[in-house]
């Protein structure tokens, strides 16, 4: 299941709640920081998928702020 919502994901998990027992991996975009208003970020979503019994598989750098550098 891939999710990249801009910031909604959290709703998009609690959508998904029967769904979630019946795949193998998620793809997940998330942020180091809060880009959209009351998002939430990379930890809680982290946190709330192990709870569901996922792993973190894999971590890719994503958008850089331009003027100092820092992921997103």
């Amino acid at each position: 299941m891939k999710i990249d919502t801009q910031g909604f994901e959290w709703q998009v998990l609690d959508g998904a709640l029967l769904t979630l027992s019946n795949i193998n991996g998620i793809l997940l975009e998330v942020s180091l920081l809060e880009i959209y208003k009351g998002q939430k970020l990379w930890r809680d979503l982290v946190d709330r998928l192990e709870n569901c019994g996922f792993t973190v598989w894999s971590i890719e750098r994503g958008f850089i702020d331009a003027q100092n550098g820092r992921v997103l």
